[in-house]
């Protein structure tokens, strides 16, 4: 429950700075994670990014201090962060479907989006099931790209670099690469910081690191264990939301912020029953 009521303090935090200044950071700071982490949780439990939830809010509120009369189509736009009227008038079209204009029009029908609250929700009967596990430090191998703090960008980007890592078979380079007890090919996010996220495409391997490759360090962890069935990159897509908002809230963890390790298996990923694998590193709370 703490974990939902940290959220909750980052949107109450958005809630009250919708007239003015909003910083990812500070809201991160008060859900106690980082800039980028924030964004990822958010993306998945809300369904939209944060950016797309506060542009929402703000036109919401828009509408209603147009209301007055009075008030001026460029002071309201100020007021909500758009220092260009014509900025202001394509956001508050895209949520409206009208321009600001006709607000103080009879027959406008306007937008309301509310406030979001997290809390835990009874949403079916599937199980999730996980285990526990400790593991010593990895040594990974593989090729490398940086992840948009944007995380709408990485749900397609990510996808992009597996097809191109097969297309060019930099997978079967990697697949030398791997040790004898681990057959698996691996997708591991990490953060070290706002100006250097990388998702790195590997196996864990003791060889050298080929031209063209790079090797990260990934240290002994505590690790959630979720199995996931079907298609990826949907179905992993599906169990980051379920972690979040069914698992993490109601564990006697918490999630560190990553890294976070996605195992796949030697097999046709776009099956319905394909079969693989989610780690999420946490910590007892």
């Amino acid at each position: 429950m703490e974990f939902l009521q940290r959220l909750d303090a980052a949107l109450e935090y958005i809630e009250a700075n919708l007239a003015g200044e909003i910083s990812f950071g500070q809201a991160a700071k008060l859900a106690c994670c980082s800039t980028y982490y924030f964004q990822r949780m958010f993306s998945y439990m809300a369904g939209i990014p944060v950016s797309e939830y506060i542009r929402r809010r703000r036109m919401s509120a828009a509408a209603f201090a147009l209301r007055d009369e009075a008030a001026k189509v460029s002071e309201i736009a100020a007021k909500y962060g758009y220092k260009s009227p014509t900025a202001f008038n394509r956001a508050f079209q895209s949520v409206h479907g009208v321009a600001p204009s006709a607000v103080w029009g009879k027959e406008a029908l306007l937008t309301t989006y509310p406030r979001l609250h997290f809390h835990i929700a009874v949403t079916g009967t599937e199980r999730l099931k996980y285990r526990i596990e400790t593991q010593g430090p990895l040594r990974v191998v593989g090729v490398r790209m940086r992840l948009a703090p944007d995380m709408e960008q990485n749900f397609g980007a990510i996808p992009a670099f597996w097809r191109k890592a097969k297309n060019d078979d930099t997978l079967g380079e990697i697949a030398k690469l791997m040790t004898e007890d681990s057959r698996a090919m691996l997708g591991v996010t990490l953060y070290h910081g706002p100006e250097d996220i990388g998702y790195t495409i590997g196996a864990a391997s003791a060889a050298p690191v080929p031209a063209g490759m790079v090797e990260c360090e990934i240290p002994a962890a505590t690790w959630a264990v979720f199995p996931c069935v079907g298609p990826a990159p949907a179905a992993f897509q599906e169990l980051y939301r379920r972690f979040y908002t069914e698992w993490l809230p109601v564990s006697d963890y918490a999630y560190t912020n990553g890294p976070d390790l996605e195992v796949y298996t030697d097999a046709a990923i776009t099956a319905p029953t394909y079969q693989c694998e989610l780690w999420m590193a946490v910590t007892k709370k």
